[in-house]
């Protein structure tokens, strides 16, 4: 299945971006830099194609990416890459496949409703209206353009089944972390003006910075697809000012409605580099290009119309922008971790030596700015800090080229052989709460259980008052169907008010062993990984403990 998920994956993103980049007619001469727009361009495209058709079965979607595949084959020459930058990047894809070496489920709690999305996408074929039958009485309005793209992939790929969505969600997750090499090339190529420095920063930002390896601990894939977009955004948005053509216009509408679609947040924090862009264009009297550019922006909304004025109607949207995140705490293990203080250190020096460097540093300051004086549920400082890593690794590879001009093959080289060394794992041990003995007792349940069958799973505070699980009874329903009392990480946003109440109160009272509650509520089995319960036992198994209710 991981060789499929790879391939598919691959063919899925760079079939549609390297036949949209050639129709854009964007000559990019530089092959990674090509290679990075293409990934952009390709996970831009299927959000935009999905918000706009229905219908989408596996034999559909694989008609469409074969004839994609075929017509990039014929159509777009392959160019060669240098040896140092494909042994860096195999190092890259090494430390990546180390990293869920052993793993059964995606870490932490968000890949369970990435999940959910994937499969309603999948079952469904088009964007559903509610999250139902995994969380009841909800509305659909999270970011779901990752969750297209991936859906594709498991038509291609033929991991249709429930229970390949954990491992496709890892598989892919990783393929899209190792492509963060192109993308920060991609970005630092056109802002360093170096293809050495921008080998070094892509080496950086994926082998000695701390993120985005570690998205993996949080299964923060969306953020990770988005952040593959903004480099290549940024490179095209700045040329679409200074040299404004059609193809440029196109590309850049199509990048900047895919960023949308796929995370809101990023789109924000790029609008903040769009707009120091902006004013850097408007001192060169730019002013044909500002107008291409600020037209594309209204392109960019024009397409996503239909998604955003969905979603604009909804009061839970209204609440979720309108509220303070809490918390909004400095998450100061991750921003001073170890491998990032050296990026710091490296930034200052840049600062010092380097005047670009200031575009860098304004958009910074002014994210940090506004995250921290108006504090929202959309930017809160924990998913900006973890976005530093594309900033940090252009100014660090800058810094050092300038300090050690003569020896950045060997700095490159360097850096991959300690960085794949010292990030041989990075998942954080806090963050599995699922594990391979979880997924036999799935398939236990699938085989054992009726499909009315509903289970209490345990569970803990988390966050906003909601709850969240805390081993692999939270897959159960994702995987099973089976429902179970706390529903996916999304319930208390997406579900009526009410029926949170009531979610919340089921919780609890399983937390509590209220049996008698938990029986009139319908329940009939405990999934659980405490042996102690005064319940019959009906599976045990590598520490994981069902129990049936008596009714």
């Amino acid at each position: 299945m991981d060789a499929a998920a790879i391939l598919g994956t691959l063919a899925v993103i760079w079939a549609p971006g390297a036949l949209l980049a050639r129709a854009c007619r964007l000559r990019e001469r530089d092959a990674l830099a090509a290679f990075a727009t293409h990934v952009a361009l390709g996970l831009a495209f299927w959000p935009l194609l999905f918000l706009f058709t229905s219908g989408w079965t596996v034999l559909r979607a694989r008609v469409v990416v074969a004839v994609l595949v075929l017509g990039a084959l014929a159509l777009v020459r392959v160019r060669r890459m240098r040896v140092l930058s494909l042994v860096v990047f195999a190092l890259v894809v090494l430390t990546r496949a180390l990293h869920i070496r052993g793993l059964a489920f995606p870490p932490w709690v968000d890949p369970v409703h990435h999940a959910m999305i994937v499969r309603l996408l999948v079952e469904q074929g088009r964007l559903p209206a509610t999250y139902a039958p995994f969380i009841p009485e909800s509305t659909f309005y999270y970011h779901w353009g990752y969750h297209a793209v991936i859906a594709f992939v498991a038509w291609v790929s033929g991991a249709t089944n429930p229970f390949d969505l954990p491992r496709l969600l890892l598989v892919t997750g990783q393929v899209l972390n190792a492509l963060t090499f192109f993308a920060v090339y991609a970005g630092a190529r056109a802002f360093l003006r170096s293809s050495r420095a921008a080998l070094l920063a892509a080496t950086i930002a994926t082998l000695v910075s701390w993120f985005p390896a570690y998205y993996v601990s949080w299964g923060r894939y969306p953020q990770l697809a988005a952040m593959l977009i903004v480099p290549p955004l940024a490179v095209v948005l700045w040329r679409l000012g200074r040299h404004p053509t059609r193809g440029r216009f196109v590309a850049t509408a199509l990048l900047a409605a895919g960023l949308l679609l796929i995370h809101v947040r990023v789109a924000i924090v790029f609008a903040v580099l769009a707009l120091v862009l902006f004013a850097l264009l408007a001192k060169q009297r730019r002013w044909r290009g500002l107008v291409w550019c600020g037209v594309a922006a209204v392109a960019a909304f024009a397409l996503t119309t239909p998604w955003f004025v969905h979603i604009a109607r909804l009061p839970q949207v209204r609440a979720i922008v309108t509220s303070a995140a809490t918390p909004n705490d400095l998450p100061r293990s991750l921003a001073l971790a170890p491998h990032q203080l050296f990026l710091y250190l490296a930034f200052v020096v840049a600062l010092c030596v380097r005047r670009r460097t200031w575009i860098l540093a304004a958009v910074i300051v002014i994210v940090a700015v506004l995250v921290n004086l108006a504090p929202s549920h959309l930017v809160p400082n924990s998913a900006a800090v973890i976005m530093l890593f594309l900033p940090l690794s252009i100014a660090a590879a800058d810094a050092l080229t300038f300090l050690l001009p003569r020896h950045i093959a060997i700095v490159t080289i360097a850096a991959a052989l300690a960085g794949a060394i010292s990030m041989r794992t990075i998942v954080n041990p806090a963050t599995i709460l699922a594990t391979r003995a979880d997924l036999e007792a799935m398939h236990w349940i699938a085989t054992h259980t009726p499909p009315t069958a509903r289970f209490a799973i345990d569970a803990a505070p988390w966050q906003d008052g909601a709850y969240r699980g805390i081993d692999g009874g939270a897959w159960i329903a994702v995987l099973t169907g089976r429902p179970t009392t706390l529903p996916p990480g999304l319930y208390a946003w997406v579900m009526a008010p009410r029926a949170a109440r009531e979610t919340d109160a089921l919780v609890e009272a399983s937390r509590v062993h209220e049996f008698a509650a938990l029986r009139a509520a319908g329940v009939t089995y405990v999934y659980t990984r405490d042996a102690t319960l005064p319940l019959h036992r009906v599976y045990s198994r590598d520490g994981v403990v069902i129990y049936e209710l008596p009714r």
